[in-house]
């Protein structure tokens, strides 16, 4: 199965699964960071997104596993 291929200002869910937070209970923890904009490709697997000031301390580059594409709403609301 090929990677999936994201250009930039894709939005993308951020999988959280080998970031560590500070939530008491690994139940309570969400399974997705958040939607975030893709700011470019920087090899073939790796992409740098646009993070919120909440979580600067990670470092913006991720594998495209760690990724989960959008769905797009083929009806306009």
């Amino acid at each position: 199965m090929p990677a999936p291929v994201f250009s930039s200002g894709n939005k993308i869910y951020l999988d959280s699964i080998d970031i560590y937070t500070i939530c008491l209970s690994a139940k309570l923890a969400y399974w997705y960071l958040g939607l975030y904009t893709v700011e470019k490709q920087v090899s073939l697997i790796l992409y740098k997104l646009k993070l919120l000031p909440s979580i600067n301390r990670l470092y913006s580059v991720f594998n495209v596993v760690k990724s989960t594409a959008i769905s797009v709403d083929s009806i306009p609301s």
